[in-house]
This record gives C-alpha cells, structure tokens and sequence, in this order.
C-alpha cells in the first residue's frame, strides 16, 4: 500500500470539524428553552456556556435559574452573602435561603449573544422538558 492511498473510512480533519459544528450548532436549537420553559436546563450546551459567562459566581447561582432575557443579559438568580461569606436564611430560620435576581452582561465573544431567540415555535422543533 502507497502512502498516497488513505484507507475508505479516512476523513480529513477539516470535514470532521465541520461536521462537528454543524452537529452542535443543532443541539444548541434542538435543546434550546422555549417560551413554555424559559430556563437553561443542566447538561445541554446553553447551561454549559451559561457557567462559563459567570465564571466563579456560577457557585452562587440556583440550579437551572438562568434566562436569557434579551441579546445582551441573562437575568440570574443568586444566593445572598452574610458577613461571614455564607448564604443567608431567612428571617424565619425556616431553612430556606435569601436569593436576588439579576442581570448580567453577555460577553460579545459568546455565542448566546448570536444565537438568541424567544421564538422556539418553529415547525418540525419539539420542545424540550
């Protein structure tokens, strides 16, 4: 065999990436939230990019309590400090924590930011959840 035969399964690098992006580009519209559910849900690409946009604070995020609100800001909702450093109660002591809701700012290299769109009710999607 030459060097110069590839063998029939060969695929040059450049098709594989290819084809790599175009899969997860129809993961990130198939699992994408709807307006029924509006929240990134964990495992699929949005809360994985969700979690690199917040960076350290993503510990102080409830689960699955992020929405994309517009092109630009996500709308979090966060565990309050106390003093020490640690979630606050409740006045009630009943166990529950203290949250806030917030903004935050989409970083333009995300591409949240590009591929943002409450309209989820396109012929042929199903809606996750």
């Amino acid at each position: 065999m030459s060097t110069s035969e590839f063998p029939e399964y060969f695929i040059p690098r450049r098709e594989g990436e290819k084809a790599m992006r175009r899969l997860e580009r129809m993961l990130r519209i198939v699992l994408a939230p709807t307006k029924a559910d509006p929240y990134f849900r964990r495992g699929t690409p949005h809360y994985e990019e969700v979690t690199r946009v917040l960076g350290a604070s993503a510990r102080w995020t409830l689960d699955e309590s992020v929405r994309q609100i517009s092109r630009r800001w996500l709308k979090v909702d966060r565990f309050v400090p106390d003093a020490d450093g640690w979630p606050q109660v409740t006045a009630a002591h009943d166990g529950t924590l203290v949250t806030e809701s917030v903004r935050v700012r989409i970083p333009r290299d995300s591409w949240l930011a590009r591929g943002y769109s409450h309209r989820r009710h396109r012929k042929g999607l199903p809606s996750i959840g």
